[in-house]
C-alpha cells in the first residue's frame, strides 16, 4: 500500500539532486554568452564585434561577469556560477597564454636571393668539415723535405713563408739539401676578398699538385708531367669573406736513370 508512495518520493529526491548539480563555466558560457561574444570569444557584429580577450585575472573577470553580464539581464551569473564561467573564458581565449596556444606563430618559407643561397650552402658544407684555424701570422706553412717523397724523418725546415715565390736554381733549399732532389708542401688557407671566380696560377717545371677548399681532389694535378709545360692553371667560385683551405706540394726529382753521380750538376730550378 505505501510502495507507491515511497517510490515516487525516491524519484522525487533524485530528480532534486540531479537538477541541483552545478552547470560548468562552459555550459554558462554557451547558454548565457556566447550569443553576444561567439562560440570562441571571437565576437558577434551584431552585439559585441569585439574579440572577447584582454589581461584581466580570473577573479577580476568574475567580478566583471557579476556586476554587467549577462547584457540583456545583468547580475544573473553571480558566486560561483561567475567565478566558474571566468575560469573558462580565461584559459579557453582571453588570456595572453591562450591566444598563443589557439595560433601559434606562423612559420612561413622566404626564397633566398643569390647570396643568401650561396652562403646558405657554404654553412651547410662547412659544418661536416674540421673548421679551418686562423691565427695572426700572414703566408703559408711550409715543410721542406730532404726526399722524394714527404718522410716525416726527412723534414728539414718547418716555417712560415710570406709568399710562394723561389728560383733555387741548381741548390736546394739550403747546402744540407740534396739539390737532385727534394719536396716541400706548403699549407694555409686563402681569404677571397669578394665573391666570383678565381683563377690559380703556378709556374714551375717540376711536379706539383694544389687543392683549395676539396682537400681530398687536387684543384690542379701536374705530379706526373709529360710535355714541357711549366704554367698550371685552375678556377674555382669562391664566397667572399671566407676561409678556404690550401695545400700545394712541390717536387723536384731525378727522372728515368738515377745519373747524379754521372752528372754533379743537377738541372736549375726556377
Amino acid at each position: 500500500m505505501f510502495r507507491p508512495l515511497l517510490i515516487a518520493f525516491l524519484l522525487l529526491m533524485a530528480s532534486s539532486v540531479f537538477a541541483a548539480e552545478p552547470l560548468t563555466g562552459e555550459q554558462i558560457y554557451r547558454q548565457q554568452c556566447a550569443k553576444c561574444h561567439g562560440a570562441a570569444g571571437e565576437g558577434v557584429k551584431e552585439f559585441f564585434p569585439r574579440p572577447l580577450v584582454g589581461d584581466r585575472s580570473p577573479a577580476q573577470l568574475a567580478t566583471l561577469i557579476a556586476k554587467t553580464m549577462p547584457e540583456d539581464k545583468p547580475g544573473t551569473c553571480v558566486g560561483p556560477d561567475a567565478m566558474h564561467v571566468s575560469l573558462y573564458i580565461h584559459d579557453t581565449f582571453y588570456s595572453t597564454a591562450a591566444r598563443e596556444r589557439n595560433k601559434p606563430p606562423r612559420v612561413e618559407l622566404s626564397h633566398l636571393t643569390v647570396r643568401q643561397y650561396r652562403h646558405t650552402v657554404a654553412d651547410l658544407i662547412g659544418s661536416f668539415r674540421a673548421p679551418v684555424k686562423m691565427d695572426e701570422r700572414q703566408g703559408l706553412k711550409g715543410e721542406y723535405f730532404n726526399a722524394r717523397n714527404f718522410q716525416a724523418n726527412k723534414r728539414m725546415i718547418d716555417r712560415i713563408d710570406p709568399e710562394v715565390r723561389f728560383d733555387f736554381g741548381k741548390a736546394g733549399p739550403n747546402d744540407k739539401f740534396d739539390a737532385h732532389q727534394f719536396c716541400i708542401r706548403w699549407e694555409g688557407s686563402v681569404i677571397p676578398p669578394e665573391t666570383g671566380d678565381y683563377e690559380f696560377v703556378i709556374r714551375t717545371e717540376h711536379a706539383l699538385r694544389l687543392w683549395v677548399n676539396d682537400l681530398g681532389r687536387p684543384l690542379i694535378d701536374a705530379w706526373v708531367k709529360s710535355g714541357t709545360d711549366t704554367e698550371f692553371r685552375g678556377s674555382l667560385y669562391l664566397i667572399g669573406g671566407r676561409a678556404y683551405s690550401l695545400r700545394l706540394e712541390f717536387s723536384k726529382a731525378k727522372q728515368g736513370v738515377d745519373d747524379s753521380k754521372k752528372n754533379p750538376n743537377p738541372p736549375s730550378l726556377p
